[in-house]
């Protein structure tokens, strides 16, 4: 069955950034896709089916430790057992329209996500004002790039209940942010107020009305938990694109697409051809289908390795010919971890430190293995500094940006994968008088609700990093000072393990998820003050035992 396509349509989707066309559920197909929704709907709030988008993360991974959803994931999985949504999906009434706004062919089609977005059950929940493939700290320079490039796919809403959840800035997919868009779509944090963005509408959509928009218009959601929501959120991609979308496409876990039981479900022609793009695609990126976590040294870029080996050689340089004395104590409790990872056999490291120099973390790549280091956005502010620390395996965090920026997603999903990420979770340098540990930030405590499993946890002390760089050194500023006499003290992760590990058992079902991040968080707090109460005490006995030895 062909349907014809209103010929202004891709024109407002290319001017708006968005579109609303009404109709692309046959009549007799709405009343069995809204029994599916609710059936799969209902087998998710059960705790009958795992993939789900849970209150709390806007992005993957989702937490399933979380109770509350606001979105089924997969759900052309076979074994939810509801073939309507594969039929809907790779149908004539839709496809013809996708056709028609990406100006492609049934040959460009190529299949990719399918979920449902679902009010929660007991919270309220909003998604951040952004865009899908525009980082939000991105310069005005580089938004004009990346807005100049196509996306090579279309994502939609399409509404069984009547739907005002999404918020659009109309046109923002091809004009750069004025400075107060910035200010709004720059922060981790969900609006109180959408219409406080400039520009900013509501999209109400009636039950059976769909909503195109483009992946760089800006947006945001909102999640009110009395209100019913079942809106079906899908996104094809264009061949010609190569593997443009590849990572955002994957990194939701698509493993299940490439059964036989699966591929069973899928009527012939059209169906089939999506699909088989699809498995194309993955071949061609070289990835399995699902979000590529690998990060081992022989996998990252030229660049990433030269970095690391140059700033590693650097500090070996330095501590081994520019200072009076190193001390390195408990580093093979820290190699024993790295060599589990080494093998696959790590359930994840998180290390952490006290803060008293920008020359923590080159120099403790001297006499440490490279792991990813967390740092503070001050400290990479421009472009060309920015880049080159994070191919350093360094995760830019913005200060002051709350625990739900992407640099903490991504370290969530490094541990996941059983790697390694060393964090200074003071978020700032302290030096004397003043030298005490700090608050900690709660960004350590959301890694550890958020891991599928608790990682190994070490402390790590330093001294003597304060007088490399000095807060008060005089010129040249930007010269380490040499001569000074080091110490790293890598601490037993006993304690802290077992504390964190009975806080999670007893308090599973995150009910007060802000008591239990700042628990946990002080239980890190506790164990690196403990250690560096230690160092301090046998210091203090050392330099009383020589003054005594001097004659």
């Amino acid at each position: 069955m062909t349907v014809p396509v209103k010929p202004n349509l891709k024109e407002i989707y290319d001017r708006e950034g968005y579109v609303i066309v009404p109709d692309l559920i046959e009549p007799s197909e709405f009343a069995a896709l809204k029994d599916a929704s609710s059936r799969v709907i209902n087998e998710t709030r059960s705790g009958n089916w795992p993939h789900r988008r849970t209150v709390g993360k806007q992005f993957p991974p989702y937490d399933i430790n979380l109770p509350d959803s606001w979105g089924v994931q997969h759900v052309m999985h076979p074994d939810l057992q509801s073939p309507e949504f594969v039929r809907w999906y790779t149908g004539d009434r839709l496809c013809n329209v996708v056709k028609e706004l990406m100006n492609c062919s049934d040959d460009d089609l190529q299949m990719e996500l399918f979920n449902i977005l679902i009010n929660p059950e007991s919270h309220d929940f909003a998604l951040r004002w952004h865009r899908d493939d525009v980082k939000e700290t991105a310069t005005e320079e580089e938004e004009r790039e990346a807005l100049g490039k196509s996306h090579y796919g279309i994502q939609w809403n399409t509404a069984l209940y009547d739907d005002s959840c999404l918020y659009i800035v109309p046109r923002s997919h091809k004009i750069i942010r004025s400075p107060e868009q910035r200010v709004h779509s720059s922060t981790m944090e969900a609006p109180q107020d959408p219409f406080d963005m400039p520009g900013a509408m509501q999209v109400h959509l009636k039950a059976g009305e769909t909503v195109f928009y483009s992946n760089s218009i800006l947006h945001c959601g909102t999640y009110n938990h009395h209100h019913t929501r079942a809106t079906l959120h899908a996104c094809v991609g264009d061949v010609r694109g190569g593997n443009v979308r590849a990572t955002n496409v994957l990194q939701h876990g698509l493993d299940w697409i490439k059964t036989e039981k699966f591929t069973q479900t899928l009527p012939e022609g059209r169906a089939k051809n999506m699909w088989k793009k699809l498995i194309e695609m993955e071949k061609e990126n070289g990835h399995k289908l699902e979000y590529s976590l690998e990060v081992s040294f022989k996998n990252r870029s030229f660049l990433s390795r030269l970095i690391v080996r140059t700033v590693g050689l650097s500090s070996k340089a330095f501590l081994r010919f520019l200072c009076a004395d190193v001390k390195v104590v408990g580093l093979t409790r820290l190699l024993e971890e790295v060599e589990k990872i080494r093998i696959g056999k790590s359930k994840g490291l998180i290390t952490v430190s006290n803060h008293i120099s920008v020359m923590d973390e080159p120099l403790m790549w001297g006499v440490l293995p490279t792991s990813h280091i967390l740092r503070a956005r001050p400290y990479a502010f421009k472009r060309f500094f920015s880049e080159f620390f994070r191919q350093g395996q360094v995760l830019e965090t913005v200060r002051g940006g709350g625990i739900n920026q992407p640099a903490i997603d991504r370290s969530i999903e490094l541990l996941n994968a059983g790697e390694w990420i060393h964090v200074f979770p003071e978020g700032k340098t302290t030096q004397p008088p003043h030298s005490n540990l700090s608050r900690l930030k709660w960004g350590i405590g959301r890694m550890l609700m958020e891991t599928n499993n608790v990682p190994t946890i070490l402390p790590i002390w330093l001294t003597g990093f304060d007088q490399v760089m000095d807060e008060t050194r005089g010129f040249p500023r930007f010269l380490p000072r040499p001569g000074k006499k080091l110490s790293i003290t890598v601490g037993d992760s006993e304690e802290i393990q077992a504390r964190i590990s009975e806080m999670l058992l007893l308090r599973k079902d995150f009910s007060d998820t802000d008591t239990i991040r700042s628990d946990l968080t002080a239980v890190i707090r506790d164990g690196l003050s403990g250690l560096g109460s230690k160092v301090s005490k046998e210091v203090g006995e050392q330099q009383l035992k020589k003054g005594k030895d001097e004659p």
